[in-house]
């Protein structure tokens, strides 16, 4: 016997005219203010350098496409790590659920390289 599916809550579209949907509603206030820190805080050193891109890195980029200046801000490095942590995220959704033989999940494979 399996079991019984639960309904999936009705989610209102972004042109609903639902006139009780009120978003303020949902959102906690916010009762405390602001202080400066007291007590044992680090002594932070003052930014001095000029903030800017690299005059080298600005020129290369100048006549390249979108895709080439992202690629020179995220490396794949950064690509690996992404990759790493979805395949763990994956892996332990798969061992803490208990989904179906015909779940999509089951379909799951993890990425092993970047092309």
């Amino acid at each position: 016997m399996s079991p019984a599916v639960q309904p999936r809550p009705e989610l209102p579209s972004s042109n609903s005219n639902k006139e009780n949907l009120d978003v303020s509603n949902n959102i906690p206030q916010i009762t405390a203010e602001w202080h400066p820190p007291v007590g044992k805080q680090p002594i932070l050193k003052q930014f001095t350098r000029e903030s800017r891109i690299d005059p080298n890195v600005a020129a290369m980029l100048a006549l390249s496409e979108p895709g080439e200046f992202f690629e020179a801000v995220v490396d794949d490095r950064i690509f690996r790590m992404i990759a790493d942590q979805t395949n763990l995220y994956a892996t332990q959704t798969l061992l803490a659920t208990n989904a179906g033989s015909s779940s999509r999940l089951h379909t799951w494979t993890p990425l092993m390289h970047i092309k």
